[in-house]
């Protein structure tokens, strides 16, 4: 699978929990778990590596899927918030001439972040994301942290990493209400300022999604038999909702984005679709040109060449 950890990584993985016993890093990931969910800090040494074994194939497989929809050349990136620097892992067999720079306020998380970095050229640095000086990169990310932000903390610091992202500014957030809803608010604030939207709105307008409901795609991450332990699940795979926007200082082509996983039936296909005239159901029968296309399309993929409505049929 595309999304699976590195052989690298999960071999760097392994040798942290060598040394710790099994019942007390199942317990660390109990409790990482209810944390999570809660936005509370992290304190042991087990807790954080519980959450490195948990957390980092979902967080990877999602920048690595959001990172891949650049087609531009990259060739620096700032990580705000960047926990154990999953971004490195992911931004390294897509931009290898890459340097990055990764802050983080947690100096253990840094610690393990560097015995785990890739070969790809980066440097550390600790600090308050909500302070710290920012300079100019060509991508800025910030990777499941503004959700744990005050409202009063998270617009400057939109503003600012807006002002020094030389291209591209990548939000990622939890697929769920209050996920989304941060991303809303980013998005409000970037569009204040003029941005474009490369991903996943294909437009700048008000976002069209009713307040009951919001806007969310997944990932399958395949599980390995530690993250099966340490999550006490059965599965060998998980599914990572997730919300984020892609914001670009180049203009962006606009198309139409799936929402839900599309309906099959014999002879069509019915979408769930956010376009740039809103958000609309649409349905393509096979006498459409595109339909064999369009039928091995999933949830949160593109529908670029479908211009109006009167091409469905």
């Amino acid at each position: 699978m595309e999304f699976e950890l590195p052989l690298e990584l999960q071999e760097s993985l392994l040798a942290l929990v060598k040394d710790i016993p099994k019942a007390k890093l199942i317990q660390a990931g109990v409790e990482l778990t209810s944390n999570y969910r809660t936005h509370h800090s992290l304190f042991s040494k087990e807790d954080k590596i519980a959450y490195l074994i948990t957390r980092m194939p979902a967080t990877y497989a999602v920048i690595f899927h959001l990172l891949q929809k650049i087609q531009t050349p990259i060739h620096t990136l700032l990580d705000l918030g960047a926990g154990p620097g999953t971004s490195l892992w992911a931004a390294n067999p897509l931009f290898p001439s890459l340097f990055a720079t990764l802050i983080e306020k947690d100096p253990d998380m840094i610690s393990l972040g560097k015995r785990l970095s890739p070969p790809l050229s980066h440097k550390w640095k600790q600090g308050d994301i909500t302070t710290v000086e920012i300079a100019p990169h060509d991508l800025i990310l910030l990777s499941y942290v503004i959700g744990e932000l005050t409202i009063s903390d998270l617009s400057p610091l939109i503003e600012k990493a807006w002002k020094n992202a030389s291209q591209y500014l990548v939000i990622i957030e939890p697929g769920t209400p209050h996920g989304f809803e941060r991303i809303r608010f980013v998005r409000e604030k970037l569009t204040s300022l003029d941005c474009h939207i490369l991903a996943p709105c294909p437009h700048a307008n008000a976002c069209p999604m009713a307040k009951n409901d919001w806007c969310h795609f997944s990932r399958r991450i395949p599980r390995t038999s530690l993250h099966r332990i340490v999550k006490s699940g059965t599965l060998g795979h998980e599914d990572e909702k997730f919300s984020y926007l892609i914001a670009s200082k180049a203009p962006t082509e606009a198309h139409s984005r799936i929402l839900r996983h599309p309906q099959r039936n014999p002879g069509h296909v019915t979408f769930s679709l956010c376009t740039p005239n809103g958000l609309q159901t649409q349905t393509l029968s096979r006498k459409n040109k595109e339909y064999k296309k369009a039928k091995k399309l999933e949830w949160g993929d593109e529908l670029p060449y479908f211009k109006s409505s009167k091409e469905l049929t």
